[in-house]
């Protein structure tokens, strides 16, 4: 049986109506952003149906992490690069998002274990109809439930983010992370008509 601790006095989950806007940054599945206050107020994943969405949290240094991870992440090797953004600081770790029986969430759990860490928060989707749409507040550590409406991610950068999962199983780094996010290779002649068929343009 999982453990873990519900500190809801300490940092809040709610639904919201918190405005998405389009300058927050958008974590991609397989992918994570590590930033600070003084460089974002907002961050924030969507669509995490049987993947897990994932917040690391300095309340001290108001650094966080928020990671969108799938059944093909490397959790090991994600750990290993994540943790040590933090240095010695104590963190919070909350998981939102998965479907039973819920593999994705034991297999993240063992991993944290290693490190003899337990997350304090672990919110599922109950449904199978279920996702979450999350956003990270930098500044209080606070996490709300939104609904996605803007796109700060344009097209061509989405699909370089989807094709590149087709050939790593890392958990890539975003590119307005506090450190040089990973190399994303744009396809110039993507169209934007191959995301939004003809009577659906933006």
């Amino acid at each position: 049986m999982i453990k873990f601790l519900l500190l809801l006095s300490c940092f809040q989950v709610f639904a919201s109506n918190f405005r998405d806007h389009e300058t927050i940054p958008e974590v991609s599945q397989r992918e994570y952003i590590y930033t600070s206050i003084n460089k974002h107020q907002y961050v924030q994943t969507y669509g995490a149906y049987t993947c897990l969405a994932v917040v690391f949290y300095s309340q001290v240094s108001q650094v966080g992490v928020l990671a969108h991870i799938d059944s093909a992440t490397r959790l090991e090797k994600a750990l290993e690069e994540i943790l040590p953004l933090f240095g010695e600081s104590e963190i919070s770790i909350r998981i939102y998002g998965g479907q039973a029986p819920y593999n994705l969430e034991k297999s993240f759990v063992s991993s944290l274990e290693k490190y003899h860490l337990i997350p304090d928060l672990i919110i599922r989707n109950l449904s199978s109809k279920d996702s979450k749409n999350i956003v990270l507040d930098l500044e209080t550590g606070d996490v709300v439930e939104y609904d996605e409406m803007v796109a700060s991610t344009n097209y061509q950068m989405r699909a370089a983010k989807v094709d590149r999962l087709k050939f790593s199983k890392k958990l890539f780094r975003h590119e307005d992370s506090s450190i040089a996010g990973d190399l994303i290779e744009i396809d110039e002649s993507i169209n934007h008509r191959d995301f939004f068929p003809l009577g659906f343009l933006p």
